[in-house]
């Protein structure tokens, strides 16, 4: 897969856990699995009782539910703890304790454990004295085993709120390494033992003594040196490097009225902001570093969504009443609109975005009742394919039809189904 870079410029309590395929009560009742319910109903393999989604005082990225796959294990991660479940019974393998003893309750985690399930997480440290608490203990996570592999703190003296709101934090996992940053602050180690490795170094610096912007995801660090001139004659320069080995991808001059923020991973994106200036759009880079494609967007209607692989990047536009909710598909090289898909008001785009897009919208059904969907976008052209429906039965115990969080395999797709503020509860579906 070749590597791109993709800038977007833009203006200005113990829960005991049955996962029967009854839904936890042994009823057998046909409408565990929709009976009674028009259209096309998933089967429902296994679902969990319902599990608390955050803790009291500290707002979390993952309050609201995230889900990792691996080999034989499916997680579930919350802001109130994680748990390791066999993916073809539901069965709970595990529910993650740190070398302290302690339930591991997530702020942060990487958006998936990688290829060996290796993921990665960060939380308040049990010694956390802050008047606002932190975000700040790197745990590291063996999903097979269900166990911390190692943990570091890597608070500072003085943090307080660090990660709250999930905003300053970020954790990814790469085959080899670990990177993680809180406010401005990067750590890179070594999965295997924890050992602190080196960070890049973009040389020779553009301008000496200026602040270096590093960002990171699971394949890509990038660095960025701020010159902070207002010409334009592009002495401001982003680097690429490979997130493992630490080698120079390429390196390529930027005009200096921009400031950029990592979005995406593969290939690298950006959101930009352009000083006094309210026009967005999305450049693209080649293997080398050279600028191939433009995607011009509206500020204030249309936004690039957490979705860009090496063949499609989209863009929804809206509008303030959610009359109007459009998505549209571009060719990241060269900026080409692909397709044009409009959705209904409530329909969003979840899962992570190296896979397929999965949209979840609702719809009223033949009885005029609101059912929650669950379909695939084809990258080719927009069309919505392999439509779900999910039982209204597997969310009357606790959780409305809102999905928090996707995941999916060939045969099997995971759905995080909650409310804000309540409870989640995590659901295998068939898929046809």
């Amino acid at each position: 897969m070749g590597a791109l870079l993709a800038l977007l410029v833009a203006g200005g309590v113990l829960v005991v856990v049955n996962a029967t395929g009854d839904g936890g009560d042994g009823s057998g009742d046909d409408k565990r699995d929709g009976g009674g319910q028009p259209g096309n109903v998933a089967e429902s393999l296994w679902r969990t009782e319902p599990l608390p989604e955050g803790g009291d005082d500290f707002v979390s990225a993952v309050n609201n539910g995230q889900v990792w796959v691996g080999q034989e294990v499916v997680v579930l991660l919350t802001g109130s703890g994680m748990w390791g479940f066999d993916q073809s019974s539901g069965e709970e393998l595990w529910k993650l304790k740190d070398p302290e003893g302690l339930d591991v309750m997530p702020c942060s985690a990487s958006p998936d454990a990688n290829a060996q399930g290796i993921g990665a997480v960060l939380y308040r440290p049990a010694d956390d004295r802050a008047e606002e608490p932190n975000c700040t203990s790197l745990a590291v996570v063996d999903t097979a085993a269900g166990e911390v592999i190692w943990q570091k703190d890597l608070g500072e003296p003085g943090d307080s709120g660090v990660g709250d709101l999930g905003g300053d934090v970020r954790v990814t996992v790469g085959d080899e390494a670990i990177n993680a940053s809180l406010v401005g602050r990067v750590h890179r180690f070594a999965i295997e033992d924890g050992e602190e490795l080196p960070l890049p170094e973009a040389s020779p610096s553009p301008c000496p003594g200026e602040p270096v912007t590093t960002w990171h995801t699971d394949t890509v660090i990038v660095l960025h040196h701020n010159c902070h001139s207002d010409d334009e004659d592009g002495s401001d320069r982003i680097t690429a490097f490979d997130a493992d080995t630490l080698d120079t991808m390429w390196t390529s001059p930027v005009e200096n009225r921009v400031d950029p923020h990592l979005l995406a991973g593969e290939p690298v994106a950006f959101s930009v902001s352009r000083h006094a200036s309210d026009d967005a759009w999305l450049w693209t880079y080649d293997d080398e570093g050279e600028v191939s494609g433009e995607i011009p967007v509206d500020s204030e209607t249309q936004t690039f969504e957490d979705f860009v692989t090496d063949s499609l990047v989209i863009t929804r536009v809206s509008s303030p009443d959610a009359t109007l909710n459009v998505v549209r598909g571009f060719d990241p090289r060269t900026g080409t609109q692909l397709w044009e898909t409009e959705l209904g008001p409530r329909a969003r785009l979840v899962g992570e975005p190296d896979e397929e897009p999965v949209v979840t919208y609702d719809e009223v059904a033949a009885d005029g009742v609101d059912d929650a969907h669950v379909a695939w976008l084809d990258p080719a052209d927009g069309a919505l394919t392999g439509d779900i429906t999910l039982s209204r039965y597997s969310r009357t115990r606790c959780c409305s039809p809102y999905v928090q969080d996707v995941a999916f395999t060939d045969d099997t797709l995971y759905v995080v189904g909650g409310e804000l503020g309540g409870e989640v509860r995590l659901e295998a579906l068939a898929r046809d």
